[in-house]
């Protein structure tokens, strides 16, 4: 008697190949949270490049400031605002736009964040209490392959909140 070994047919194999994804999908580590705060908006080294004697798009500020994680020193955040836009340009008509490319320098390795935030004119600090939200890029060290969002509030006293949301 000759036993002949018959391929699995399609539906075994799409259900065993469903089951392997579905399994290892269950296995990925969670997204993390990282929340920074910077002490205030004094402490911030805010340097403006004015580019253009009439103060429009191409204006460049650059900053640096320290960041901490649970009240302790943790790294800095630095970085670029250019303005984009002025005041009636754009989709928010009473703000000014101005992307950010900026990076968190931590012990483990660096996360890079762009975006657009937007300002009143001429002002160098966020609005107090608006949210802004912009894209993790990447990163290096332990965040290499991250992805995700950073939201950072001005609060009322002056200080910065920076909520990192990663996604590995």
């Amino acid at each position: 008697m000759s036993f002949i070994k018959k391929p699995p047919s399609a539906f075994v194999s799409a259900v065993l190949a469903v089951t392997i994804v579905v399994t290892l999908a269950g296995c990925s580590p969670p997204n993390e949270t990282l929340v920074l705060t910077q002490i205030d908006g004094a402490s911030v080294q805010l340097t403006s490049l004015e580019l253009n004697p009439l103060g429009t798009a191409g204006d460049t500020t650059v900053f640096e400031t320290q960041v901490e994680k649970d009240g302790k020193p943790y790294g800095s955040f630095m970085g670029s605002i250019i303005k984009v836009g002025g005041t009636n340009a754009g989709w928010r008509k009473d703000r000014e736009e101005r992307m950010v490319t900026a990076v968190f320098d931590l012990p483990d390795g660096q996360i890079s964040v762009l975006g657009v935030s937007y300002y009143y004119e001429n002002d160098q600090l966020l609005p107090s209490d608006q949210p802004v939200t912009r894209a993790i890029v990447g990163g290096t060290g332990k965040y290499v392959g991250i992805d995700g969002e950073v939201t950072t509030v001005r609060n009322e006293n002056g200080s910065y909140t920076h909520t990192l949301t990663i996604i590995r």
